[in-house]
């Protein structure tokens, strides 16, 4: 976690899936923060603009948390980007091939309710 945003990891079945990138902390202010160490349900949801995700619930004072593509940090308005390898773009730390990874990750939540979302703090 740092000013370049909060890296991690995805487990699904408690195997490693993809790795994440969300916003720095700060504070939990709506669109410029990661989400707090907690445990979360999650929902199924259409974006308008990416489709069948998941929907983070009941993050305190914060609303439409999804999952979706992206690579830089600037990609997210507090969501969670998800994609295979962290790397360098330009010269800024970023995630990599992350298209292909959410497309799999749509594939893989379809009929897989409840989703339980548990962030653990470094």
């Amino acid at each position: 976690m740092g000013p370049e945003g909060t890296f991690g990891v995805l487990l699904l079945d408690g195997k490693s899936f993809c790795v994440t990138l969300e916003r720095p902390w700060q504070d939990n202010k709506p669109d410029i923060s990661c989400i707090p160490a907690g445990t979360y349900k999650c929902s199924p949801v259409n974006s308008h603009r990416f489709g069948e995700t998941l929907q983070v619930d009941n993050v305190p004072g914060r609303s439409e948390i999804i999952f979706h593509q992206g690579n830089y940090v600037d990609d997210s308005r507090g969501c969670i980007l998800v994609a295979r390898s962290y790397g360098i773009l330009g010269l800024t730390r970023a995630i990599l091939t992350s298209r292909p990874v959410f497309t799999r990750f749509r594939e893989v939540i379809q009929n897989k309710a409840p989703y339980i979302l548990e962030i653990v703090g470094s």
